[in-house]
């Protein structure tokens, strides 16, 4: 009985000696560093590359806020992401990684989890939260749009002019758009083959709050929808020269609210609803070295 004791015991102790750490997921090379300030000629802010691109395995980010990294990195929307003042106001960061190759789109998230918390020493917790929400329902006249034939063309693009007649951009199958003519912001979503759920994402980029969908409508759906974003004013439009402010049209046209509802038959409720928040604690503005 003890020979069989002790030879059990010795073979849970070589298990254990040869049992090794979860590989840490993280980028091979990351070089961080704070943009520099805008010099008036304009910035691009953005990012390109990585798993599932036709560059996997190289990530550029270009002054990109902490704000838009955290949202990046958890998979957050804007709207859920509770903050101390210094995250807004945080500097943009450009970013180089490599990614190893083989890594999918889960493992990305992963290492850039980790370059935040590595770097910047983020800290933060989640928790359920009862907030004002919009709810996204079906009006009284019911929807304007049909059901989708099948999935977007991903070769096809917007043709024609940049803006329609109305003014209003041309953007291919499956995106959204939002650009300036003659100082005036227009916005345009071209839905093809989209869930409810996704138009009420969305939607919630646009508005003070999360949006759910509570249509019902549980098929794929083509539509168009376009509308002058009241909030929203290209950097012309801002601080307009005395030439461009006396030839520049009068906002015309419907509010994201109007458009829901002449052009898709749907509207907004306001409510309340739980939502998980992502909530930072801290973080350090400058990142350490690399």
């Amino acid at each position: 009985m003890q020979q069989s004791t002790a030879l059990i015991a010795a073979i849970l102790a070589c298990g254990a000696a040869g049992a090794q750490a979860p590989h840490k997921l993280e980028f091979e090379v990351a070089s961080v560093h704070v943009a520099p300030p805008p010099d008036g000629r304009g910035f691009r802010v953005g990012a390109r590359g990585g798993p599932g691109s036709p560059d996997p395995t190289r990530w550029l980010c270009e002054n990109m806020t902490m704000f838009g990294l955290i949202s990046r990195a958890y998979d957050v929307k804007d709207y859920q992401i509770a903050h101390p003042d210094n995250l807004t106001d945080s500097p943009r960061y450009n970013i180089t990684a490599r990614v190893p190759e083989g890594a999918t789109k889960d493992d990305f998230r992963v290492m850039l989890q980790n370059l935040l918390t590595d770097r910047f020493k983020l800290k933060f917790h989640r928790e359920t939260r009862q907030m004002p929400i919009y709810k996204l329902v079906v009006g009284k006249s019911g929807v304007k749009f049909k059901e989708s034939g099948g999935p977007p063309n991903s070769e096809e693009s917007s043709n024609g002019p940049k803006f329609d007649k109305d003014g209003y951009p041309n953007v291919a199958p499956g995106t959204m758009g939002i650009m300036s003519l003659n100082g005036v912001a227009r916005a345009r979503v071209n839905g093809s083959n989209e869930a409810m759920a996704d138009l009420a994402v969305t939607i919630s980029y646009q508005v003070d709050r999360p949006v759910v969908d509570a249509t019902g409508l549980t098929g794929k759906y083509d539509f168009v929808l376009s509308w002058f974003p009241e909030n929203m004013r290209s950097p012309a439009a801002a601080a307009p020269s005395a030439e461009s402010a006396s030839s520049a049209p009068a906002p015309e046209g419907p509010t994201l609210m109007q458009a829901i509802q002449e052009q898709l038959g749907l509207k907004l409720e306001a409510a309340k609803g739980p939502i998980e928040m992502f909530v930072v604690e801290s973080f350090e503005k400058t990142p350490s070295e690399n």
